[in-house]
């Protein structure tokens, strides 16, 4: 274990490990920190896609530079990721949706995003299998998506080659401070000197953050996801509609998963009761999109607060290898609408089901930035199911502020201190 650092990051996902990667590039003397293993968690558990479409305004500039990126990725980082630019697909079944979308690509538009509406026939070009019917489609034909474990192996092993030291297994205890500045981190395996720290942890990083008096909005949703046995190439764009979504990856497996209009599950715990000022709005507006499930995790959160609870000695010492619960109710639903969107793959068989954890701001926008108090404390977190797309761009900016203190592109809008304010929005559209 190394003794110091310039800078340390905790979280192995894609996020950190193109921090690493970034700040080992510029010759930054970086650590690592995983309390499990690289890619274990929500980045390895991803659908993998990599769009620019559908997001938010002041997202759009942020996913433009890291569609960018993604484009020369593997050969940057000298590893195959599997990228497939293969564009991304949005149906409209319904009137609100064809409105919502509309309005959407015009707006995107206007920040040079190539973004438009199409016809069925066309997405058909691009779907030749697709049957079902639908009113139009959102189209961005530079998005793809890749394989997300490769995809962050490949960062943590070019960061390495420049010089990172990355850990697994190795939870962080504590965060000192030293006169309201960052002083070290305590691992389970030692103590790290340092002045900056890089917060990067997904659904962990609210935890870390209270670690040093702050006190992150951020709740935990769960997304269902499936794959296939093997077909020969079908389609390489990624097809999203209100009820389902599914690509195919570069060995030939179809991977599904809920549609944009499908309720995400959120599993209540304790943490549930932090925030709810800050989150009623979002709540109230979309309580149609959130499935609310109260039973063992609330019970295994109570327990843990009993005395002579390992929590007690390591924040983290239950979640690592945690495997999150699976909606199966939800992937049977989802297997039957991809007969019946694609009836040449009737029968096919489901080979794999697996969920993936989320980390959900009340606007559904990212926390990007340094903090006042304690210095040196920088966070990368709240991505809510956009981080894996962000990733290379977050990685460049997590490394300019933690060796600049500012960052080339704007991020005003992602600043922690909005929700000391009051100034942030719920999205008045899902699209």
């Amino acid at each position: 274990m190394e003794k110091e650092a310039e800078v340390v990051v905790i979280g192995g996902g894609i996020s950190g490990c193109a921090t690493a990667y970034n700040l080992a590039k510029r010759g930054a003397k970086v650590v690592l920190l995983e309390k499990g293993k690289l890619a274990d968690e929500a980045s390895g558990r991803t659908m993998g896609v990599v769009r620019q479409q559908g997001r938010q305004a002041c997202e759009i500039p942020l996913m433009m530079e890291s569609i960018n990126i993604w484009g020369h990725l593997s050969e940057e980082l000298q590893s195959e990721i599997d990228f497939i630019k293969g564009g991304n697909v949005w149906l409209a079944e319904a009137p609100q949706d064809l409105e919502e979308m509309e309005e959407s690509a015009k707006a995107s538009q206007s920040y040079g995003l190539d973004s438009k509406m199409i016809t069925p026939d066309e997405v058909r070009k691009l779907v030749p299998i697709l049957e079902n019917e639908f009113l139009a489609a959102m189209h961005s034909p530079r998005d793809g998506h890749a394989d997300p474990v490769k995809t962050v192996l490949a960062f943590a092993r070019a960061a390495q080659e420049h010089g990172a030291h990355i850990y697994e297994n190795c939870a962080v205890q504590n965060i000192e401070l030293q006169g309201g500045k960052i002083g070290g981190v305590l691992t389970d395996d030692g103590e790290i000197k340092t002045p900056t720290v890089v917060c990067v942890a997904g659904v962990w990083s609210a935890k870390l953050a209270r670690m040093v008096g702050l006190q992150l909005p951020i709740k935990v949703g769960r997304f269902a996801m499936a794959a296939t046995e093997p077909r020969p190439p079908l389609f390489k764009t990624f097809l999203w509609g209100p009820r389902l979504g599914v690509r195919q990856t570069a060995d030939g497996s179809l991977y599904y998963c809920s549609g944009f209009r499908d309720p995400l599950d959120y599993d209540f715990t304790l943490d549930s009761f932090r925030d709810l000022r800050l989150w009623m709005p979002n709540l109230v507006k979309n309580r149609g999109l959130v499935k609310v499930n109260i039973g063992s995790d609330l019970l295994k959160d109570l327990a843990r607060t009993l005395p002579g609870s390992p929590t007690k000695k390591s924040p983290f010492a239950f979640s690592t290898g945690m495997e999150p619960k699976v909606n199966h109710k939800l992937v049977n639903k989802h297997l039957r609408l991809l007969e019946e969107f694609m009836p040449t793959l009737k029968g096919i068989k489901t080979v794999c089901t697996w969920s993936g954890l989320i980390d959900l701001t009340p606007d559904l926008i990212p926390i990007l930035g340094k903090v006042e108090r304690p210095r040196g404390f920088i966070i990368g977190a709240g991505f809510s199911g956009h981080g894996f797309a962000l990733g290379p761009i977050t990685g460049r900016i997590m490394s300019e502020l933690a060796l600049d203190g500012k960052t080339a592109l704007p991020i005003e809008p992602f600043r922690y201190s909005r929700f000391i304010e009051g100034d942030y929005h719920p999205p008045e559209k899902l699209i």
